[in-house]
Protein backbone atom coordinates (compact mmCIF):
# COMPACT_ATOMS: atom_id res chain seq x y z
CA UNK A 1 0.00 0.00 0.00
CA UNK A 2 1.22 3.53 -0.77
CA UNK A 3 1.00 4.66 2.85
CA UNK A 4 3.28 1.73 3.80
CA UNK A 5 1.21 0.83 6.88
CA UNK A 6 0.97 -2.96 6.89
CA UNK A 7 -1.00 -5.28 9.14
CA UNK A 8 2.09 -5.42 11.36
CA UNK A 9 2.22 -1.63 11.82
CA UNK A 10 0.28 0.75 14.03
CA UNK A 11 -0.29 4.49 14.25
CA UNK A 12 -1.56 6.44 17.25
CA UNK A 13 -2.85 10.00 16.91
CA UNK A 14 -3.87 12.50 19.57
CA UNK A 15 -7.26 14.02 18.75
CA UNK A 16 -6.62 13.76 15.00
CA UNK A 17 -8.42 12.04 12.18
CA UNK A 18 -6.91 8.65 11.40
CA UNK A 19 -4.27 8.60 8.68
CA UNK A 20 -5.71 6.95 5.53
CA UNK A 21 -8.53 5.72 7.78
CA UNK A 22 -5.99 3.71 9.78
CA UNK A 23 -4.57 3.96 13.27
CA UNK A 24 -6.08 4.60 16.67
CA UNK A 25 -7.18 8.04 17.87
CA UNK A 26 -6.93 8.86 21.58
CA UNK A 27 -8.39 11.87 23.36
CA UNK A 28 -6.17 11.86 26.44
CA UNK A 29 -2.60 13.12 26.46
CA UNK A 30 -0.14 10.26 26.78
CA UNK A 31 3.51 10.22 27.73
CA UNK A 32 5.87 8.76 25.11
CA UNK A 33 6.16 5.46 27.00
CA UNK A 34 2.39 5.27 27.46
CA UNK A 35 1.89 5.99 23.77
CA UNK A 36 4.44 3.34 22.81
CA UNK A 37 2.61 0.70 24.84
CA UNK A 38 -0.86 1.84 23.80
CA UNK A 39 0.22 1.69 20.18
CA UNK A 40 1.55 -1.84 20.64
CA UNK A 41 4.98 -1.12 19.17
CA UNK A 42 7.11 -1.87 22.21
CA UNK A 43 8.95 -4.55 20.28
CA UNK A 44 12.68 -5.21 20.45
CA UNK A 45 15.25 -5.65 17.71
CA UNK A 46 17.40 -8.80 17.91
CA UNK A 47 20.47 -9.36 15.81
CA UNK A 48 20.77 -12.79 14.19
CA UNK A 49 23.94 -14.34 12.84
CA UNK A 50 24.15 -14.58 9.06
CA UNK A 51 25.29 -17.71 7.25
CA UNK A 52 26.00 -18.60 3.62
CA UNK A 53 25.05 -21.94 2.12
CA UNK A 54 26.76 -23.57 -0.84
CA UNK A 55 24.63 -24.28 -3.96
CA UNK A 56 24.51 -27.99 -3.14
CA UNK A 57 23.52 -27.26 0.49
CA UNK A 58 26.41 -29.29 1.90
CA UNK A 59 28.53 -26.43 3.20
CA UNK A 60 27.43 -23.65 5.55
CA UNK A 61 29.70 -20.86 6.75
CA UNK A 62 29.10 -17.86 9.00
CA UNK A 63 29.24 -14.31 7.61
CA UNK A 64 30.91 -12.37 10.46
CA UNK A 65 30.86 -8.98 8.70
CA UNK A 66 27.06 -8.61 8.83
CA UNK A 67 24.04 -9.52 10.95
CA UNK A 68 20.30 -9.66 10.38
CA UNK A 69 18.17 -7.20 12.35
CA UNK A 70 15.02 -9.07 13.36
CA UNK A 71 11.80 -7.75 14.91
CA UNK A 72 11.66 -9.87 18.04
CA UNK A 73 7.91 -10.09 18.71
CA UNK A 74 6.95 -11.37 15.25
CA UNK A 75 10.33 -12.52 13.91
CA UNK A 76 10.01 -10.22 10.90
CA UNK A 77 13.29 -9.49 9.09
CA UNK A 78 14.15 -5.80 9.25
CA UNK A 79 17.31 -5.80 7.13
CA UNK A 80 20.93 -6.88 6.78
CA UNK A 81 23.31 -4.50 8.54
CA UNK A 82 26.99 -4.29 9.42
CA UNK A 83 28.16 -6.28 12.42
CA UNK A 84 29.12 -2.92 13.98
CA UNK A 85 25.52 -1.69 13.77
CA UNK A 86 24.05 -0.78 17.17
CA UNK A 87 20.22 -0.88 17.24
CA UNK A 88 18.31 1.79 19.13
CA UNK A 89 15.30 0.05 20.62
CA UNK A 90 11.83 1.61 20.45
CA UNK A 91 11.69 1.81 24.23
CA UNK A 92 15.02 3.66 24.29
CA UNK A 93 13.60 6.14 21.79
CA UNK A 94 10.51 6.62 23.98
CA UNK A 95 12.70 7.15 27.05
CA UNK A 96 14.65 9.75 25.08
CA UNK A 97 11.35 11.52 24.31
CA UNK A 98 10.36 11.31 27.98
CA UNK A 99 13.55 13.16 28.87
CA UNK A 100 12.70 15.90 26.37
CA UNK A 101 9.39 16.37 28.14
CA UNK A 102 11.33 17.24 31.27
CA UNK A 103 13.08 20.20 29.63
CA UNK A 104 10.12 21.73 27.81
CA UNK A 105 6.36 21.46 27.56
CA UNK A 106 5.92 18.81 24.89
CA UNK A 107 3.20 16.22 24.35
CA UNK A 108 2.80 13.25 22.04
CA UNK A 109 1.00 14.18 18.83
CA UNK A 110 1.55 11.00 16.80
CA UNK A 111 3.43 7.72 17.22
CA UNK A 112 3.74 4.95 14.71
CA UNK A 113 5.60 2.56 12.46
CA UNK A 114 5.61 1.78 8.75
CA UNK A 115 7.05 -1.00 6.58
CA UNK A 116 6.42 -3.80 9.07
CA UNK A 117 8.09 -1.82 11.84
CA UNK A 118 11.27 -0.94 9.95
CA UNK A 119 10.61 2.77 10.48
CA UNK A 120 9.34 4.24 13.75
CA UNK A 121 8.64 7.81 14.82
CA UNK A 122 7.29 9.99 17.61
CA UNK A 123 6.09 13.52 16.99
CA UNK A 124 6.04 15.77 20.07
CA UNK A 125 4.12 19.03 20.05
CA UNK A 126 5.26 22.13 21.94
CA UNK A 127 3.45 25.33 22.87
CA UNK A 128 2.21 27.34 19.91
CA UNK A 129 2.87 31.06 19.49
CA UNK A 130 1.64 33.89 17.25
CA UNK A 131 3.88 36.02 15.04
CA UNK A 132 1.15 38.09 13.39
CA UNK A 133 -2.61 38.55 13.33
CA UNK A 134 -3.93 34.99 13.34
CA UNK A 135 -0.60 33.59 12.10
CA UNK A 136 -0.03 30.74 14.55
CA UNK A 137 3.13 28.63 14.63
CA UNK A 138 3.05 25.13 16.13
CA UNK A 139 6.50 23.85 17.14
CA UNK A 140 7.22 20.12 16.98
CA UNK A 141 10.03 17.71 17.65
CA UNK A 142 10.06 14.81 15.22
CA UNK A 143 12.05 11.86 16.60
CA UNK A 144 12.52 9.05 14.08
CA UNK A 145 14.52 5.86 13.79
CA UNK A 146 15.04 2.97 11.39
CA UNK A 147 15.77 -0.70 12.00
CA UNK A 148 16.62 -1.71 8.42
CA UNK A 149 19.98 0.01 8.08
CA UNK A 150 18.70 2.84 5.87
CA UNK A 151 17.89 5.46 8.54
CA UNK A 152 19.76 7.03 11.42
CA UNK A 153 18.30 8.02 14.77
CA UNK A 154 17.17 11.56 14.04
CA UNK A 155 15.73 14.45 16.05
CA UNK A 156 14.27 17.28 13.98
CA UNK A 157 12.91 20.46 15.59
CA UNK A 158 10.34 21.72 13.12
CA UNK A 159 7.25 23.90 12.93
CA UNK A 160 3.87 23.90 11.27
CA UNK A 161 2.29 27.18 10.20
CA UNK A 162 -1.50 27.12 10.52
CA UNK A 163 -2.04 29.64 7.72
CA UNK A 164 -0.69 27.49 4.90
CA UNK A 165 0.64 24.34 6.57
CA UNK A 166 4.23 24.95 5.52
CA UNK A 167 7.18 23.73 7.53
CA UNK A 168 10.23 25.63 8.78
CA UNK A 169 12.89 23.99 10.91
CA UNK A 170 13.58 25.98 14.05
CA UNK A 171 17.08 26.95 12.98
CA UNK A 172 18.78 29.80 14.79
CA UNK A 173 21.43 32.01 13.12
CA UNK A 174 24.90 31.74 14.61
CA UNK A 175 25.99 34.94 16.27
CA UNK A 176 29.43 34.92 14.64
CA UNK A 177 28.47 34.25 11.01
CA UNK A 178 24.74 34.94 10.77
CA UNK A 179 24.39 31.56 9.01
CA UNK A 180 21.67 29.16 10.05
CA UNK A 181 22.72 26.25 12.21
CA UNK A 182 21.51 22.78 11.21
CA UNK A 183 18.54 22.08 13.46
CA UNK A 184 18.44 18.32 13.00
CA UNK A 185 20.47 16.00 15.22
CA UNK A 186 21.49 12.83 13.35
CA UNK A 187 23.00 9.84 15.14
CA UNK A 188 24.24 6.89 13.09
CA UNK A 189 23.95 3.36 14.44
CA UNK A 190 27.65 2.87 15.04
CA UNK A 191 30.04 3.35 17.93
CA UNK A 192 28.82 4.64 21.27
CA UNK A 193 25.27 5.32 20.11
CA UNK A 194 23.66 5.61 23.53
CA UNK A 195 26.32 8.07 24.70
CA UNK A 196 25.55 10.28 21.71
CA UNK A 197 21.84 10.05 22.48
CA UNK A 198 22.60 11.26 25.99
CA UNK A 199 24.53 14.16 24.45
CA UNK A 200 21.52 14.92 22.25
CA UNK A 201 19.33 15.17 25.34
CA UNK A 202 21.67 17.79 26.73
CA UNK A 203 21.72 19.67 23.41
CA UNK A 204 17.93 19.75 23.29
CA UNK A 205 17.72 21.01 26.86
CA UNK A 206 17.71 24.42 25.18
CA UNK A 207 14.60 23.51 23.16
CA UNK A 208 12.42 26.06 24.94
CA UNK A 209 15.03 28.79 24.40
CA UNK A 210 15.28 27.87 20.73
CA UNK A 211 11.51 28.16 20.41
CA UNK A 212 11.60 31.63 21.94
CA UNK A 213 14.47 32.69 19.68
CA UNK A 214 12.64 31.42 16.61
CA UNK A 215 9.55 33.39 17.66
CA UNK A 216 11.70 36.52 17.96
CA UNK A 217 13.13 36.05 14.48
CA UNK A 218 9.72 35.39 12.94
CA UNK A 219 8.29 38.47 14.64
CA UNK A 220 11.23 40.51 13.36
CA UNK A 221 10.57 39.32 9.81
CA UNK A 222 6.91 40.34 10.16
CA UNK A 223 7.97 43.91 10.98
CA UNK A 224 10.16 44.30 7.88
CA UNK A 225 8.13 45.76 5.03
CA UNK A 226 9.09 44.69 1.52
CA UNK A 227 8.33 46.34 -1.80
CA UNK A 228 7.16 44.58 -4.93
CA UNK A 229 10.63 44.70 -6.44
CA UNK A 230 12.01 43.08 -3.26
CA UNK A 231 9.48 40.28 -3.62
CA UNK A 232 10.33 39.79 -7.30
CA UNK A 233 14.07 39.75 -6.57
CA UNK A 234 13.61 37.26 -3.74
CA UNK A 235 11.67 34.88 -5.99
CA UNK A 236 14.16 35.20 -8.83
CA UNK A 237 17.16 34.48 -6.62
CA UNK A 238 15.46 31.61 -4.82
CA UNK A 239 13.95 29.94 -7.87
CA UNK A 240 17.17 30.22 -9.88
CA UNK A 241 19.15 28.67 -7.03
CA UNK A 242 16.64 25.89 -6.31
CA UNK A 243 15.42 24.93 -9.78
CA UNK A 244 17.07 26.47 -12.82
CA UNK A 245 17.98 29.64 -14.66
CA UNK A 246 14.96 31.35 -16.20
CA UNK A 247 15.38 31.99 -19.95
CA UNK A 248 14.11 35.53 -20.50
CA UNK A 249 14.34 35.16 -24.31
CA UNK A 250 13.71 31.47 -25.08
CA UNK A 251 15.59 30.20 -28.12
CA UNK A 252 13.97 26.78 -28.38
CA UNK A 253 11.04 24.73 -27.11
CA UNK A 254 12.96 23.45 -24.07
CA UNK A 255 13.82 26.95 -22.93
CA UNK A 256 10.26 28.09 -23.56
CA UNK A 257 8.94 25.32 -21.31
CA UNK A 258 11.41 26.30 -18.58
CA UNK A 259 10.29 29.90 -18.80
CA UNK A 260 6.60 28.95 -18.71
CA UNK A 261 7.21 26.71 -15.70
CA UNK A 262 8.99 29.55 -13.90
CA UNK A 263 6.20 32.00 -14.72
CA UNK A 264 3.61 29.56 -13.39
CA UNK A 265 5.63 29.23 -10.17
CA UNK A 266 5.94 33.01 -9.90
CA UNK A 267 2.18 33.45 -10.29
CA UNK A 268 1.57 30.88 -7.56
CA UNK A 269 4.15 32.59 -5.32
CA UNK A 270 2.67 36.09 -5.75
CA UNK A 271 -0.86 34.78 -5.31
CA UNK A 272 0.10 33.34 -1.91
CA UNK A 273 1.83 36.58 -0.97
CA UNK A 274 -1.23 38.67 -1.88
CA UNK A 275 -3.71 36.27 -0.27
CA UNK A 276 -1.91 36.48 3.08
CA UNK A 277 -1.39 40.25 3.19
CA UNK A 278 -4.28 40.58 5.63
CA UNK A 279 -2.47 38.23 8.01
CA UNK A 280 1.25 38.93 7.67
CA UNK A 281 1.19 42.15 5.64
CA UNK A 282 3.67 43.06 2.90
CA UNK A 283 6.46 41.71 5.08
CA UNK A 284 9.60 39.63 4.77
CA UNK A 285 7.80 36.92 6.77
CA UNK A 286 4.97 36.82 4.23
CA UNK A 287 7.49 36.77 1.38
CA UNK A 288 9.38 33.87 2.95
CA UNK A 289 6.26 31.82 3.57
CA UNK A 290 4.89 32.50 0.09
CA UNK A 291 8.03 30.91 -1.32
CA UNK A 292 8.20 27.99 1.12
CA UNK A 293 4.51 27.37 0.43
CA UNK A 294 5.35 27.19 -3.27
CA UNK A 295 8.19 24.76 -2.64
CA UNK A 296 6.35 22.54 -0.18
CA UNK A 297 2.85 22.48 -1.64
CA UNK A 298 2.55 23.92 -5.15
CA UNK A 299 5.41 22.23 -6.97
CA UNK A 300 4.54 18.85 -8.48
CA UNK A 301 5.73 15.69 -6.73
CA UNK A 302 6.21 12.45 -8.59
CA UNK A 303 4.48 9.26 -7.48
CA UNK A 304 2.37 6.36 -8.66
CA UNK A 305 -0.79 7.73 -7.00
CA UNK A 306 -2.00 10.53 -4.73
CA UNK A 307 -1.04 8.70 -1.52
CA UNK A 308 2.52 8.15 -2.68
CA UNK A 309 2.86 11.73 -3.90
CA UNK A 310 1.66 13.07 -0.53
CA UNK A 311 4.10 10.87 1.37
CA UNK A 312 7.06 11.80 -0.82
CA UNK A 313 6.19 15.46 -0.39
CA UNK A 314 6.04 15.15 3.40
CA UNK A 315 9.35 13.29 3.50
CA UNK A 316 11.00 15.90 1.29
CA UNK A 317 9.58 18.76 3.37
CA UNK A 318 10.95 17.29 6.60
CA UNK A 319 14.18 15.59 5.60
CA UNK A 320 14.94 16.04 1.93
CA UNK A 321 15.37 18.52 -0.87
CA UNK A 322 12.39 20.71 0.03
CA UNK A 323 13.74 21.06 3.56
CA UNK A 324 17.08 22.26 2.19
CA UNK A 325 15.31 24.72 -0.11
CA UNK A 326 13.22 26.01 2.79
CA UNK A 327 16.31 26.58 4.90
CA UNK A 328 18.04 28.43 2.07
CA UNK A 329 14.98 30.66 1.63
CA UNK A 330 15.01 31.38 5.38
CA UNK A 331 18.63 32.47 5.10
CA UNK A 332 17.81 34.78 2.18
CA UNK A 333 14.95 36.35 4.11
CA UNK A 334 17.29 37.01 7.03
CA UNK A 335 19.68 38.70 4.61
CA UNK A 336 16.87 41.04 3.59
CA UNK A 337 16.39 41.98 7.25
CA UNK A 338 20.13 42.53 7.67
Amino acid sequence: MAHEITQNDQVLLHQKAAWHGLGMVVQEELTPLEALEACGIDYGIDQWTLTATSPDGKSIIEVPSHVYNMRADKEIPMGVVSANYVPVQNRQMAEFCEALGEVGKVKVETVGTIRQGKKVWMCLKGEEFNVANGDTIFPFLLVSNGHDGSSSFRVTPTTWRAVCSNTLHMSIPREDTGQLADAAIVIRHFGKVMERIEEAKMALAQYADRRERFAEIATKLVKVEVKREDVQRFFLESYTEDFSEIPMNPQNLKEERRRNKAMSAYNSFTRRFDDERNIAGASAWNMLNAYTGLVQHDQKTRGADDDQRVERRVESNLFGLNQARTQAAFQRALAVVA
